[in-house]
């Protein structure tokens, strides 16, 4: 009995459906207090999304994933060195 219009709750795809509807629900709160709730998820949200996303990349694009990493330390080293 698998609905295919269903996603999975643990999906890319509903993530970034998560971040989307928390980002226009957080513009449109008007109370301060919801404001900051609902900020909190958005966060937690996003910092999984970017989760599922580097492995998405990771699993389909190794070459281009481990370049990403590589540039990526080779910044902070230049950071720390300046």
């Amino acid at each position: 009995m698998n609905n295919p219009n269903i996603l999975d709750p643990n999906s890319v795809q509903a993530y970034r459906h998560r971040v989307r509807l928390l980002g226009q629900e957080l513009w449109e709160e008007t109370n301060q207090l919801r404001r900051m709730n609902i900020a909190m998820l958005l966060a937690d949200a996003a910092t999984h999304l970017a989760r599922l996303e580097a492995e998405e990349l990771q699993n389909q694009h190794p070459q281009e994933f481990r370049q990403l990493l590589n540039a990526k330390e080779s910044s902070v080293r230049f950071q720390e060195t300046s």
